[in-house]
């Protein structure tokens, strides 16, 4: 039997708060529920509004020093919501929103010690699943949409600074899925990081990580079983992954150098892409549009440039470059080509075309 009236709710459910100096809101409606806030310390503006709708759902919110708010809302049965946010004396502008519709939807949002930080997590459907960290704080800001069912998306940003981390500045995470079992990862950890995750369809895999100053990351998959990783350590590196169509697979990372860039687009079916950079002031941009396709660029060194098209199927293209300041440009179009570029030492130039079938190039210059 429901339960119209919030005070019915917290007579059937289970209804416990300590506050001290803050504004606290819970209603309940359904069977079996349970809210559980604890809101303490009189510095700052604590708030907090909980609504469940639906039977045996819980919420457990503890909020401590800063100017917190949190905003629950669960319609369905079995969701459960946890938010912790400031754990210790500093902290600042916290903000935690998290609304699930539907049943047995998990949400956990916690903010230690805080800057700016903002979570809001919506979910929508059945049995999704979403974390958002954001430890040790300054100004990051996590977003994190998921509309279907099954879908897993977990975000970490972790800056360590001194009590007052100004340096650790305009960190985000957007990640939105749109469908069923997709899954999406995020980590970032250090200045001003930027990480925007979109996946359309169902049984995607995504994830990103990145740790150093100012680094910047972008996804997009549509289809279904698509994966795509992308992995950045150092300063200003940047990379754009997007694929649209089924099970392609792309890779990217870019490790110990700075002012490094990638780009890598696939559309059709069976396609790998995999860019692997190691050095300063490198370049990739890749695409390739078709099926079963497989690229693979690699640059050690600095001031490399590698860009690359296939169109078509089933064509191969691999580029090693290593040194200082090589270009390849590579084209393929047709089926069943074979690009095979290795560039050693330093200041060489390839440029391939190819257009037909069954084509083949070996270029290999310097010791």
């Amino acid at each position: 039997m429901k339960k119209l009236a919030s005070a019915a709710a917290i007579v059937l459910g289970t209804f416990a708060f300590a506050q001290a100096g803050s504004v606290n809101t819970v209603a309940q409606t359904g069977d079996n529920n349970s809210a559980d806030i604890l809101q303490k310390t009189g510095v700052g503006d604590h708030s907090n509004q909980s609504t469940q709708v639906g039977d045996q759902n819980s919420v457990l919110v503890r909020q401590s020093a800063g100017l917190n708010k949190t905003t629950t809302y669960q319609e369905g049965d079995f969701n459960q919501a946890t938010s912790l946010q400031g754990h210790t004396t500093w902290g600042s502008n916290n903000k935690v929103i998290q609304s699930q519709v539907g049943d047995w939807n998990k949400a956990t949002a916690e903010q230690y010690q805080n800057w700016d930080e903002y979570i809001t997590q919506v979910q929508d459907g059945d049995g999704n699943t979403a974390h958002a960290y954001q430890i040790a704080g300054a100004r990051m800001y996590a977003d994190q949409i998921q509309i279907g069912s099954n879908n897993t998306a977990s975000s970490s940003q972790t800056a360590v600074g001194p009590s007052v981390p100004t340096w650790a500045t305009n960190n985000d995470v957007d990640q939105i899925q749109m469908g069923d079992h997709n899954s999406a990862a995020a980590t970032q950890s250090g200045w001003g990081n930027d990480l925007d995750q979109v996946q359309v369809g169902d049984y995607n895999t995504m994830s990103a990580a990145q740790d150093g100053i100012q680094n910047m990351s972008l996804q997009y998959q549509e289809g279904d079983w698509n994966i795509a990783s992308i992995t950045q350590s150092g300063d200003e590196n940047e990379g754009t992954q997007s694929q649209v169509g089924d099970g392609n697979y792309a890779s990217m990372s870019q490790t110990l150098g700075d002012g490094n860039k990638a780009i890598q687009a696939q559309s059709g079916d069976g396609n790998t892409a995999y860019a692997v950079q190691s050095g300063d002031l490198n370049i990739i941009s890749g695409g390739q549009y078709g099926d079963s396709n497989w690229a693979s660029v690699s640059q050690t060194g600095s001031m490399h440039s590698s860009v690359y098209s296939q169109s078509g199927d089933h064509n191969i293209l691999t580029n090693t470059q290593s040194g200082t300041g090589h270009s390849s440009i590579s084209s393929q179009t047709g089926d069943w080509n074979v690009s095979t570029v290795t560039q050693k030492q330093s200041g060489h130039t390839h440029t391939g075309t190819q257009s037909g079938n069954g084509n083949s190039i070996l270029a290999v210059q310097g010791n």
